[in-house]
């Protein structure tokens, strides 16, 4: 079971990890921490699923936007 918080913190690169041509600064408020996912995980179906729910989600949300996500990569 997957601990409860904020899944949008499980999306992101680790500290110190860029794309190519972009800066990392990261601030967290006092005490914050941040979880991050190995690379490894992507394969796991519990996660697979919970990008799936997400998407649907997310294209829900913005359904009146006319606006489409296929991916949340």
């Amino acid at each position: 079971k997957m601990e409860p918080e904020p899944l949008y913190n499980l999306l992101q690169l680790p500290k110190g990890v860029a794309l190519p041509g972009e800066e990392v600064e990261e601030e967290l408020p006092q005490g914050g921490k941040k979880k991050y996912l190995p690379p490894a995980s992507r394969k796991d179906p519990k996660f697979l699923e919970l990008q799936k729910v997400l998407t649907e989600w997310i294209n829900a949300t913005l359904l009146p936007e006319h606006i489409v996500v296929r991916s949340l990569e």
